[in-house]
C-alpha cells in the first residue's frame, strides 16, 4: 500500500499527518535564523603585514613579492591577488572549491613563517586570515557629541559603550572605527641630540629597555602570600622627562669601546658613534618635548560635517539579523536616555532593511503565486472542491520544507524562499494534473473513492 492509498482509505489519518507537518514546520521556522544570503565562507585566505614609513614600491618589493613566490607552491592555489599601499602590503590567495579551508590556511602560515627572517627588520609579524562571511557588518552605529572631543569621546565609547552593545543577542563582535586613543607624544629635538651623539634609535631603545611592567614572581609566608611585580615608573609627561637615554657608564648605539696603551698613557675612546664615560647623564627631557595628547590620525570619520565614532556591530553565525537589528536598535534608545548632554547616538548603516524588504517581496510573490494558482483551478475546473485542494496543498508542503531546512543547519535567505518560490510551481503542478485525472474518472461514472483510488 503506497502513502496515497494510505491517505485515502485512511482521510483521518491524512489530516492529522498534515496538521502534525505544519505545526512542526512552524516549531521548525522558528529556530531558522533570517539573513540575506547564505553563510559560505569564500576559499580565500589573505596574509597582511604592516611596514609603517615605507613607500609602495619598497613595500611591493621588499614584501608583496617575497610572500608570494614563498605561497606559490601551495597546493590547489586558484589564483593570487596583491595590493600594495604606503606602509601596507595584502595578498589575498584563492583557491579551488575543493581545497579545505582548514588546511589550506595552515599551510599558508607555515610558508609565511619560513619567510619571516627574510623581511625588513621594522616590519610587523605578517597576520594571516581566513575568509569569513561573518566578519561583515550588517549594522554601523555613529556616537557624535558638541561637548566631548575625539579623544573624549573614544575613551567613553570604549569604557561604557562597546561592552553594553557587545551584549545584544546575537551579536559577536562590536568594531570602534574612527576614534582616537591617549598617547604620550615625543617631540624630538635634532640639535639637542647631535649636540649629545644621541639617535633616535637610541631614544627607542631606552624606551623599549625602562618603560616595562613585569611580574616578579611572589613571596610567601605563614600567614599571607604575595604577588610581586615590577611596576611600570613613566605615566606622566613629567615622569617620561627623568627617562635616562645615556648614563656615565653607558655604552649605546652601534659602536664600541676601544682603548690604546702606548708611552703616553692610555687613550679610551669609542668607535661607531658609541659614548662611554661621558660623566654624564642625559634625560628624555634634555633632548625632546614631551605631551600627553592623541595618537598619531591617520584617518578621518565624519557626518554631517561634525567627527564621529563608528560601531560596527558584526552578527554570530547562526543569529537572526532582523532580530539584531530590533535588539540594536532598542538598545540604542535606551543608551540616549543615559549619554551626556549633547552626544548622540544613532544607526547610520542597516543592511537588515535590504533583508526585511528583500524576504518580504518573496513572501508577497509566494502569496499572489497561491491566489493565482486558486484562481485558474476554479476557472479550468468548474469546481470550488476540486481547486481548494492545490491551493490548500502547497502551503502545507513549503511548511513541512522548514522541518528540513532547520534540520540541515539551513537559514531563510533569498537563495532558500526563492528556491520555495519555484517549488510552488512543482506542488502545484502535481496537484493539478491528480485532481484533473480524479475529475476525469468521475465524470466517466466512476464515484469519488474509485477514482481517487485509482
Amino acid at each position: 500500500m503506497t502513502l496515497s492509498d494510505l491517505s485515502v482509505r485512511r482521510p483521518i489519518f491524512a489530516a492529522v499527518a498534515a496538521i502534525i507537518l505544519v505545526v512542526v514546520g512552524l516549531a521548525a521556522f522558528a529556530t531558522l535564523s533570517v539573513r540575506e544570503l547564505p553563510s559560505v565562507d569564500p576559499a580565500q585566505v589573505s596574509v597582511s603585514t604592516t611596514y609603517l614609513g615605507a613607500s609602495a614600491e619598497v613595500v611591493e618589493e621588499r614584501i608583496t613579492q617575497v610572500i608570494e613566490r614563498q605561497v606559490a607552491g601551495i597546493q590547489g592555489i586558484d589564483r593570487v591577488n596583491s595590493v600594495s599601499r604606503d606602509g601596507r602590503s595584502q595578498i589575498n590567495i584563492s583557491f579551488l572549491p575543493n581545497r579545505d579551508l582548514e588546511l589550506a590556511a595552515n599551510d599558508v602560515r607555515d610558508a609565511v613563517s619560513r619567510v619571516i627572517r627574510a623581511l625588513p627588520l621594522g616590519v610587523d609579524p605578517p597576520v594571516v586570515n581566513k575568509a569569513n562571511a561573518d566578519a561583515v557588518p550588517i549594522m554601523i552605529v555613529n556616537l557624535t557629541s558638541k561637548t566631548m572631543n575625539r579623544l573624549e569621546l573614544t575613551d567613553y565609547a570604549n569604557r561604557y559603550l562597546v561592552e553594553r552593545l557587545s551584549t545584544i543577542p546575537g551579536v559577536s563582535q562590536v568594531g570602534l572605527g574612527g576614534g582616537q586613543s591617549y598617547a604620550m607624544r615625543l617631540w624630538l629635538d635634532p640639535d639637542a641630540m647631535a649636540a649629545r651623539g644621541i639617535t633616535v634609535e637610541d631614544v627607542s631603545t631606552a624606551l623599549n629597555a625602562q618603560n616595562v611592567e613585569l611580574p616578579a614572581g611572589s613571596l610567601e609566608s605563614t600567614a599571607k602570600d604575595y604577588t610581586v611585580r615590577v611596576a611600570r615608573q613613566y605615566a606622566r609627561p613629567e615622569d617620561f622627562r627623568q627617562l635616562p637615554i645615556v648614563t656615565p657608564t653607558a655604552t649605546t648605539g652601534a659602536g664600541a669601546l676601544t682603548s690604546t696603551s702606548g708611552a703616553g698613557g692610555t687613550t679610551v675612546g669609542t668607535t661607531g658613534g658609541a659614548r662611554a664615560g661621558s660623566g654624564y647623564i642625559t634625560r628624555l627631557g634634555d633632548i625632546a618635548r614631551i605631551e600627553e595628547g592623541p595618537d598619531e590620525r591617520r584617518r578621518l570619520f565624519r557626518g554631517r560635517g561634525v567627527d564621529m565614532i563608528g560601531f560596527q556591530i558584526i552578527r554570530q553565525s547562526d543569529a537572526n539579523d532582523l532580530d539584531i537589528a530590533k535588539q540594536t536598535t532598542k538598545a540604542i534608545n535606551d543608551i540616549n536616555k543615559t549619554l551626556p548632554k549633547g552626544t548622540q547616538m544613532f544607526v547610520s548603516v542597516d543592511f537588515s532593511v535590504f533583508t526585511k524588504e528583500a524576504i518580504k517581496e518573496v513572501w508577497w510573490t509566494m502569496g499572489i503565486s497561491l491566489a493565482l494558482v486558486a484562481a485558474v483551478n476554479m476557472i479550468f475546473l468548474g469546481s470550488w472542491r476540486s481547486a481548494i485542494i492545490p491551493t490548500i496543498v502547497a502551503p502545507i508542503c513549503i511548511v513541512a520544507t522548514f522541518i528540513v531546512l532547520a534540520a540541515l543547519g539551513f537559514s531563510i535567505n533569498l537563495l532558500t524562499l526563492l528556491a520555495l518560490v519555484l517549488a510552488i510551481g512543482l506542488v502545484v503542478d502535481d496537484a493539478i494534473v491528480v485532481v484533473e485525472n480524479i475529475h476525469r474518472h468521475i465524470d466517466e461514472g466512476m464515484k469519488p473513492y474509485a477514482a481517487a483510488v485509482k
